[in-house]
């Protein structure tokens, strides 16, 4: 934990880790004779390499680790290639809104500007001013205000001219302006978030040299500011203000060799592993019959079990579709086991003891509970899950599976929740496909009490649940993004949890290939 009173800036703790470096790789994914020795001599080498080595550095900014895997760019790719942007991009496009003299899709037509412009975004995601939502006591649904002001500024009157393309006079100027925006809008408002999403992979929605600027307060009632001052809402809207501390018991024990707290890392050791659904390729989980989802539930707990008896953190993830980075096509998921305690984890771990310190009741327990009665955002359930959109989703239509019994790990769910599980999850993902009647890309996801050590303590303050991060937002072919305002200063979101989940109620829970044949 970094203490800042007194000026004083302890070192940072990297986690603990195993005393040797496993001798073998992973079972279950099948090497070339050599390759499998290569990689046995590489992993026991006594000499530390930055440049083939595993290892976790410390990013003290955020208080984060970040997990380093050289090795893997040696891996074969048969994943989404993209394809390189147009470069032949024309000095005037009469049918482009940010051209000088064009008509915007607002009405407005701009100027036929000679050097930057500037003008307020036609579709802003703050608001100078509005009604501010409910004070809620409860802190498992809280909210606040949130105004500001979103504009855009054109760097140059030709499309085909981009930074590094400018004359640096002309690069002076934008940098010029960046300090007169920042200074403007820096007398009313908190935070000013000048950025640049550049190129179609990014997210940017005009080919235009531009970047964009977001500015926000955040004006929390007088409810909200009340239960922060009590304690009850451990987030703070201001988080350079308060002494977090990010990593739990176990990431505190070993100190880094390197004295020095900007320039912090340490040994990471685990296993990898690739699981195949089926062995069919063009069967995904909603394609497959019941039984056989169920056979991918028993084989995940048998690896939790298996695998948590040495690592601290088993994270069993499903990468699905191209755009989600898989690199294979065939049904498969992965799973990565840590000697460390990683970021969200070590986070949650943290979050939920205090909130089951505080309320004697696990959190997720208690949310369920009070997600099942308002019925805002819950889209299915049986008799033993809930498949909901949470509260705070980030992803247009994230979601989370939960159990209704508190459960700490897969491991410990009953033969009849493993069947009802396989049930869901059938029907879950049937909906994410009937959305736009294409395969759905996510990346999914399970998080449970931490193993390892961590198995002979009390952990009764986690809950086991799954997570769902789909990108797709309006169609098969437009994704959000998370970038520019999302990577440099918060997550935003456009579509409400509650329109999401009840976007996915709506959608049938037979598949579109089934009703097609």
């Amino acid at each position: 934990m970094h203490s800042h009173m007194g000026g004083k800036v302890d070192t940072p703790q990297p986690p603990a880790v195993l005393q040797e470096c496993p001798s073998s790789i992973t079972s279950g994914v099948k090497l070339k004779a050599n390759d499998l020795l290569n990689r046995k001599k590489s992993y026991t080498m006594s000499t530390f390499d930055p440049k083939e080595h595993p290892h976790i550095r410390y990013n003290p900014l955020m208080e984060e680790w970040v997990t380093v895997s050289p090795h893997r760019m040696k891996r074969p790719w048969k994943g989404q290639v993209e394809k390189p942007e147009e470069e032949e991009i024309p000095s005037y496009d009469p049918n482009n809104s940010l051209c000088p003299g064009n008509t915007r899709s607002s009405g407005k037509v701009n100027p036929q500007y000679e050097g930057t412009f500037l003008f307020d975004n036609d579709f802003p995601a703050l608001l100078k001013d509005g009604p501010a939502p409910s004070a809620n006591p409860d802190p498992l649904f809280q909210s606040a205000p949130a105004y500001g002001a979103c504009q855009v500024m054109c760097f140059h009157p030709r499309s085909d001219l981009t930074l590094p393309l400018m004359s640096q006079p002309e690069v002076r100027e934008v940098i010029d302006k960046w300090a007169e925006i920042n200074t403007d809008l820096g007398k009313k408002y908190t935070w000013v978030q000048i950025f640049e999403n550049k190129g179609n992979v990014m997210g940017c929605s005009n080919p235009h040299p531009h970047c964009q600027k977001q500015e926000i307060t955040f004006r929390l009632n007088a409810h909200t500011s009340q239960v922060n001052s009590k304690g009850c809402l451990k987030r703070k809207f201001n988080r350079f203000k308060k002494q977090i501390q990010l990593f739990a018991d176990k990431l505190l024990q070993v100190i880094a060799a390197n004295p020095d707290p900007l320039f912090q890392s340490a040994p990471a050791y685990g296993a990898c592993q690739v699981m195949c659904f089926h062995p069919r390729s063009d069967l995904t989980l909603p394609l497959m019959s019941q039984p056989e989802v169920r056979e991918v539930i028993d084989k995940w707990a048998e690896i939790n079990t298996d695998l948590g008896k040495k690592y601290t953190w088993v994270q069993i993830f499903e990468n699905k579709g191209n755009v989600m980075g898989c690199s294979n096509p065939h049904p498969h998921c992965q799973v990565w086991a840590s000697s460390y305690f990683p970021n969200d984890p070590a986070k949650k771990h943290r979050t939920q003891r205090e909130y089951y310190d505080k309320h004697k009741v696990p959190l997720l327990v208690n949310y369920v509970k009070k997600e099942l009665q308002k019925q805002e955002r819950v889209v299915l359930q049986n008799e033993h899950w809930v498949w909901l959109v949470p509260y705070w989703a980030v992803w247009p239509y994230e979601t989370m599976l939960l159990p209704k019994r508190h459960v700490l790990r897969i491991e410990d769910l009953t033969s009849a929740e493993r069947d009802a599980l396989a049930d869901i999850m059938k029907k879950l993902l049937t909906k994410y496909d009937n959305m736009f009647e294409v395969s759905f890309p996510y990346s999914m996801g399970w998080h449970g009490a931490p193993t390892g050590d961590y198995l002979q303590q009390d952990n009764s303050h986690w809950q086991l649940h799954a997570l769902y991060f789909p990108p797709l937002l309006r169609s098969a072919t437009v994704k959000k993004f998370m970038v520019g305002y999302e990577m440099l200063a918060q997550s935003q979101r456009d579509l409400t949890a509650e329109q999401a989940a009840e976007k996915l109620k709506s959608l049938p829970d037979v598949h579109y290939k089934s009703q097609k044949s």
